[in-house]
């Protein structure tokens, strides 16, 4: 399987997943039950780190397909998003823009954070605030990347 269909892939299951963060956002919004809130927000600030997770797949395989390797060490994860910005000569083009990389970059921040704090203990508010955000950051990740599978020879 070509490295462009695995990313297809990839993409088509983020799709799934921004479509469900949607749906819960709304049911979020429109509900007044606290614990049954609590429960959707927490089950938000699963989809959110899946998010991330996703994202960090299709450049996990960029890395390992045409960059050669990945980061490894106690800080690949951000290694990993810094390499996806750079434009790497006779090997690749730039996978992400700067203002893609920020975006994403906030979703991998709030990831380390969610798994190393309870769900009780996030911040609502917060949770929301990224679910909120997740199209736009979605619709230039898919963007930026389509462009770059464009630059790929299959």
């Amino acid at each position: 399987m070509t490295l462009t269909n695995k990313i297809k892939i990839e993409l088509e299951k983020l799709d799934n997943l921004v479509n469900k963060i949607k749906e819960l956002l709304e049911l979020i919004k429109t509900n007044n039950d606290t614990i049954y809130s609590e429960g959707l927000v927490s089950g938000l600030a699963l989809y959110l780190e899946n998010f991330y997770g996703g994202i960090e797949r299709i450049f996990s395989l960029i890395g390992k397909e045409i960059d050669g390797s990945i980061p490894s060490g106690e800080s690949w994860h951000i290694q990993l998003l810094n390499r996806m910005l750079i434009d790497i000569p006779s090997v690749r083009c730039a996978v992400i823009s700067q203002n893609t990389y920020e975006q994403i970059n906030e979703f991998r921040g709030f990831r380390h954070v969610a798994r190393n704090l309870y769900a009780y203990e996030l911040k609502l508010e917060r949770i929301i605030d990224l679910g909120e955000k997740v199209e736009k950051c979605y619709d230039n990740f898919h963007s930026d990347i389509m462009n770059f599978t464009e630059t790929l020879i299959i």
